[in-house]
């Protein structure tokens, strides 16, 4: 009985002492940002910010269902900047132009323009990291040769807020998914990171908007500052031995005017391992692919084992020429986004600290081995192209 009653008074107790939400927003007070860009101010030194802010009263629907905005429209969010000496306080200068508390909770993306990434983005992730509001999930893209604040103020045909665009692209798997957990991680190892490159295009076949985004390029950082970027071939190479592409469609020409075979991927495989010979690292990067058979426009009969082989080898030659031309670059520019730093210092410590110091000129000259491996699944119901 006394048990029962005490047990009673702890839970009445206890009730009087919960505040409940002491510190909740009704959604009417916040300015709800999905998307943010950093770039340097005019004077070389001080950061500009720039926020996306989604029109929450156009984000609705209609009483029949539809959107209460449509897609490609800039009425569905606005844009703020703010400039100051830190990127706390050009975010400080944005808040005091709103009337509503701005909200980081729903950030998507973070676009980092190439003259600040140039200039070092440890700042910047740095607060992203220390900002409670800041989910690590958040994509991080660096404007190819452009300013973030423009980036931001590009409406998308097929999605109400840009950010939403850039997330799909994101997670398409047929380019780099690169958010600021990934990011902070290479940034806080002894390798380099890495990140896509967001580019605006012009779309004159849009009857919304001139203007599009498109993930097509590679940002390559040695450090915290942005060094060069992977373009065409090279950076397909990098995606190829980055373990970031899962799905992908190639276009071989074949040798002696066979014509062309398109497949695309099934799957594949990528590891890369240091060895020591001489007292000298070398890297070894094997890949393992698996395609099917999307067109022949060729004269082959790919129910044959000989010809299908032919396809195989184009497939493969082509495969190891980008991953080549991605690797010789990324030696010129010494940066290494690979993590080769990180394996030899984790397997062969010894050998790390005595090259660390000229680590970058090791990297520049070190041996690579390609083991390049084509198989084809799927060949279709014909065999010969019609």
């Amino acid at each position: 009985m006394w048990r029962r009653l005490a047990t009673c008074l702890s839970l009445v107790a206890s009730s009087l002492v919960c505040t409940g939400c002491w510190d909740s927003t009704e959604i009417d007070r916040l300015s709800i940002v999905t998307m943010t860009g950093i770039d340097l101010a005019e004077d070389g030194q001080s950061v500009r910010t720039s926020v996306q802010i989604a029109r929450a009263s156009e984000l609705g629907t209609t009483g029949g269902g539809s959107p209460a905005t449509s897609t490609g429209s800039a009425k569905a969010y606005l844009v703020e900047s703010g400039e100051g000496p830190t990127e706390v306080d050009a975010v400080s200068k944005v808040i005091s132009k709103l009337p509503r508390k701005l909200f980081m909770g729903h950030r998507r993306v973070i676009v980092i323009g190439e003259d600040y990434a140039r200039h070092g983005v440890g700042q910047l992730m740095d607060e992203v990291v220390r900002n409670p509001q800041s989910r690590l999930r958040t994509y991080v893209v660096v404007a190819f040769h452009e300013q973030a604040t423009k980036v931001l103020q590009v409406p998308s045909d097929l999605n109400r807020l840009p950010s939403d665009a850039i997330v799909e692209l994101e997670q398409s798997g047929s380019v780099a998914a690169v958010d600021a957990r990934k990011f902070t991680k290479q940034l806080t190892s002894k390798s380099d990171p890495y990140a896509m490159g967001i580019r605006i295009f012009t779309n004159e076949m849009s009857e919304a908007s001139k203007e599009g985004l498109t993930l097509d390029n590679i940002a390559v950082f040695q450090r915290e500052k942005l060094v060069d970027w992977l373009e065409g071939p090279a950076a397909k190479g990098f995606l190829w031995i980055s373990k970031d592409l899962r799905q992908d469609n190639e276009t071989v020409i074949l040798p002696d005017d066979i014509g062309k075979v398109s497949v695309r991927l099934g799957s594949v495989r990528t590891s890369h391992h240091v060895t020591v010979v001489g007292g000298q690292p070398e890297l070894n990067i094997n890949l393992h692919t698996i395609f099917d058979i999307n067109q022949n426009a060729s004269r082959l009969s790919l129910l044959r084992s000989s010809e299908m082989s032919v396809v195989r080898s184009a497939l493969r030659n082509e495969i190891r020429s980008q991953v080549e031309m991605a690797m010789q670059q990324l030696q010129r520019d010494r940066a290494d986004p690979l993590g080769v730093s990180n394996e030899l210092f984790k397997y062969y410590p010894g050998l790390w600290h005595k090259i660390e110091p000229e680590w970058r000129e090791v990297y520049a000259h070190m041996p690579i081995h390609y083991n390049i491996d084509v198989n084809i699944r799927n060949a279709g119901l014909m065999s010969s192209s019609l």
